[in-house]
């Protein structure tokens, strides 16, 4: 009687310790489920995130081809203004010499009057 009443504790225990590891890898394969749904996640955004950044590498290219083209842009607009200025300067100089000689030839026609 005392065999199987030690027998039928060391049972209880067993089970009680099945139990518990039942519980623990229960506890386990959801603490894994919810890593694996974290690292989901994370790869999700670590997907979303290069394609971003690959966006934005392809804007910045983008930004320095028009950065370079209106550099250019505005380099030939310059030169064309300088010209344009100097042609102008070649005009008024020749204005104020037709001035100034009419001025004279006023100035000398007075005097014969």
């Amino acid at each position: 009687a005392v065999v199987s009443t030690q027998s039928t504790g060391d049972v209880k225990v067993c089970r009680d310790r099945v139990k518990e590891f039942e519980e623990a890898s229960d506890e386990l394969r959801n603490e894994l489920s919810i890593a694996q749904e974290k690292i989901s996640t994370l790869l999700l955004d670590k997907k979303k995130n290069q394609e971003n950044l690959g966006r934005a590498d392809k804007t910045i290219d983008l930004l320095n081809g028009d950065k370079e083209r209106l550099t250019n842009q505005v380099a030939t607009v310059t030169r064309e203004y300088e010209k344009r200025m100097a042609v102008l300067d070649e005009e008024l100089d020749g204005e104020q010499t037709k001035v100034l000689r009419r001025t004279e030839e006023n100035a000398s026609l007075k005097k014969r009057l």
